[in-house]
């Protein structure tokens, strides 16, 4: 099979499991999911792109990418950890745990380490329900997986590259920041010429993938972005008249006399 065919079924592929999550269809998810492991789909996936309606093929260097990458541009447009908890519901007796031991597989270390604990779970819970082996040797791939409770990092500067930023899948802010997350938690060098720690940044990471923490949160909670908060946006540091003017700029006349009428209020309490 040519890769364009490839591509072609990745992308219907794709579409399929997006209308299924959509549409809470999920009992053939995990044998969906399991074939488009197989063939490792995220690796071009065809898509039309919504500005021009042209066929593009979107490829992904990561499975966790995918995940997350809007669905407008090739991704499956969700989380790590809900598509985890949809695919180790044991709807499909066997189709289910084969699913979580290939997703397993396929995930990067660090990947593997942060959802390991998830899938665990959810392994042990369904091998005393359904009584099925596979839920027990999904559990000693996850026993596998946290025995390097950081992962396996390699000091590499991925999606940093000029070249590889032009590949990287573009979509939603959240993917983009998980995206940089790994970046950061997979190099050293990175890690200090931003000054951070990489072992927080590797934490807040794996907290991001395993649904404790938004991605935005995660960014500011390591060093990789800064809090933001409303008064750097009205900009009131600077003289008196030059803060009063970017005020008047930013509510407007009417916002800004509102503001030295409440300020007047506070103040002679």
């Amino acid at each position: 099979m040519t890769d364009n065919k490839q591509a072609i079924l990745n992308g219907i592929a794709t579409a399929t499991m997006q209308d299924m999550l959509r549409k809470g269809e999920l009992f053939k998810l995990p044998s969906s999911l399991s074939h488009f492991i197989a063939n490792s789909g995220w690796e071009a996936v065809e898509y039309i792109e919504p500005e021009s309606g042209a066929k593009k093929v979107a490829s992904f260097e990561h499975f966790t990418d995918w995940v997350t990458a809007s669905p407008a541009r090739a991704g499956l447009g969700t989380r790590l950890d809900l598509l985890v908890k949809l695919v180790s519901q044991p709807l499909d007796a066997d189709a289910a745990p084969e699913c979580c031991q290939q997703l397993m597989g396929v995930l990067d270390p660090m990947d593997q380490t942060a959802i390991a604990p998830m899938i665990a779970k959810a392994a042990a819970a369904n091998a005393k329900l359904t009584g099925n082996e596979s839920w027990n040797a999904l559990l000693d791939q996850t026993d596998r997986a946290t025995q390097n409770p950081n992962g396996v990092r390699h000091d590499r500067q991925g999606l940093d590259t000029v070249q590889a930023l032009e590949k990287a899948p573009t979509g939603n802010s959240a993917a983009a920041g998980l995206r940089k997350l790994r970046r950061y938690a997979d190099s050293t060098s990175l890690c200090q010429e931003r000054g951070v720690d990489q072992d927080q940044v590797t934490e807040q990471y794996g907290k991001t993938l395993r649904g404790e923490k938004s991605v935005h949160r995660a960014l500011i909670d390591c060093g990789l972005k800064k809090k933001e908060t409303a008064a750097a946006g009205l900009g009131i540091d600077g003289p008196a008249d030059d803060v009063a003017r970017r005020i008047i700029r930013r509510l407007g006349k009417d916002g800004a006399a509102a503001l030295v009428n409440a300020l007047t209020l506070q103040l002679t309490k």
